[in-house]
């Protein structure tokens, strides 16, 4: 029989006189003695990464816990390591959606894990990235991971995601998670080891944005440490309910290479000549005075979606502090401002928010002095989404008119009607932004990666207008 889509009953949710893991939650599950060993690799983004967790540790520590305490024996897994618990490895990336997320699975799959667990696609809703798609894009990671060497028997756990307080997470939400409720059903038919850890049990709205959530944040996304626990709650449920099922098989064994012995005098390869010269005098041990500098500035933040940037918004001679800040308004952005104290000290003082006149996601903008005034000016690429097919390259000005002394940021200001400065449509990360030609002005270059290898060419600024008027491309510069 293929596995069960639901990882959660009506009976699973009452009190029994099992062993209870989460009592507070009434979920509780039998202890099992024919355990095999779980190497559990936990894969999305923020939330997976321990995000709004008082100790960065997440639902991953809850669930271990829980596990351990059964008697399961459990290695967590992973290219990455955060939070404060010893066993911390896994794969999430804050900011990532779907398929950004995918690409970072060869980090992973080589550790060969039986159980994988999965929340993935919140910033998918907040970015409004191809919601139609998203079980497809989904189904895309499933058949990556079961096609890794060793892991066809893999037990994958796919939850629904949680609520969002932001308008566009909020309306795309439920596309998303009966695309993936879908999903489980349509893959389990197939045979293949996957349970659902469905978020709202029953279809019943379990999260509450009081009590489960960042006070702290607006909009609301990442759950406080309540609810990263009753996430662990749901994951434990399903695992267990696998482990009954008889789904969960032993972890894969690690491949090892062939015994390498070490060089030794005679067999080395002539290099045709005499490779170390020198005047050959002994001028004795270097050696060189140091004196330790205390740090001048730090700023702690709640969750890292890649939202910091450093820009000479005032002068050419400092660099200030910008942090991309959502707003409770849908998908509006404003920017957080440290100014530096432009005294050689680098001390940062928070001033006014500031505005750039374009409305742009994290991962598109960049700061880049496109005019040769000296000063930064506000460049998004944007991402490609259900409503824009391609990727634009939108410039908003620098102004000039920013007073560090009285904490009053700079104007922005579009260029033209949209901000486009060239006829130029690819993906955000094949677009390389630099002054190539030393001439103080930003350029744009594309990366082009075909059969023959990597090239990447570029287009100069030609000049400083009111949109950088493009010569035809220089030249490729670099090939590969």
């Amino acid at each position: 029989m293929p596995a069960s889509s639901s990882a959660l009953s009506g009976d699973n949710l009452s009190y029994s006189n099992a062993t209870r893991r989460f009592p507070e939650f009434a979920l509780a599950t039998n202890k099992r003695q024919d355990r095999v060993a779980l190497r559990i690799l936990s894969f999305g983004a923020s939330i997976m990464s321990g995000v709004g967790s008082s100790t960065g540790d997440g639902l991953r520590k809850y669930l271990r816990d829980a596990l351990r305490l059964d008697g399961w024996e459990v290695n967590m897994v992973g290219s990455l390591s955060t939070g404060q618990m010893k066993d911390s490895n896994h794969e999430a990336v804050p900011g990532d959606i779907i398929t950004q997320a995918q690409g970072r699975l060869r980090n992973s799959v080589g550790f060969k894990p039986n159980v994988v667990i999965i929340n993935l696609g919140t910033n998918d809703a907040v970015r409004d990235v191809d919601v139609s798609q998203a079980g497809i894009r989904m189904e895309s990671v499933l058949d990556e991971i079961w096609n890794a060497e060793g892991m066809a028997d893999t037990c994958i756990i796919l939850s629904t995601l949680i609520p969002n307080t932001a308008e566009i997470a909020n309306r795309n939400r439920p596309s998303i998670n009966n695309q993936f409720r879908s999903l489980v059903r349509d893959r389990a038919g197939d045979y293949k080891c996957i349970y659902l850890a469905d978020m709202a049990p029953n279809g019943e709205e379990w999260f509450t944005i009081e009590d489960d959530f960042l006070t702290t944040e607006i909009p609301h996304t990442h759950p406080n440490d309540n609810g990263h626990k009753k996430m662990a709650a749901i994951f434990y449920q399903a695992i267990n309910q696998a482990a009954s099922e008889g789904k969960i098989v032993p972890a894969g064994d690690f491949e090892v290479s062939e015994p390498f012995c070490d060089k030794f005098a005679g067999t080395g390869v002539d290099a045709g000549g005499k490779t170390q010269r020198g005047s050959g005098y002994d001028d004795h041990v270097y050696s060189h005075d140091s004196v330790e500098m205390p740090i001048t500035w730090t700023f702690d933040s709640q969750w890292d979606r890649d939202q910091w940037r450093f820009a000479r918004l005032f002068s050419p001679n400092y660099d200030d502090l910008v942090a991309w800040v959502q707003t409770d308004y849908a998908y509006s952005v404003v920017y957080a401002v440290w100014a530096n104290s432009a005294d050689g000290k680098g001390k940062f003082t928070k001033i006014d928010d500031m505005d750039s006149d374009l409305q742009c996601d994290q991962g598109g903008m960049h700061f880049i002095d496109m005019t040769g005034d000296g000063l930064d000016d506000f460049v998004c690429i944007t991402l490609k989404t259900g409503n824009l097919h391609a990727e634009w390259t939108l410039l908003s000005v620098n102004q000039g008119d920013g007073d560090r002394e009285k904490n009053k940021p700079p104007t922005f200001k579009v260029v033209g009607k949209s901000g486009d400065i060239i006829d130029k449509r690819a993906n955000r990360d094949d677009i390389i932004l630099g002054d190539i030609d030393g001439d103080g002005r930003g350029d744009y270059g594309l990366v082009t990666r075909g059969d023959d290898g990597i090239s990447v060419e570029f287009w100069r600024n030609g000049g400083v207008v009111a949109i950088p008027k493009r010569s035809s491309a220089l030249r490729i510069l670099m090939e590969m």
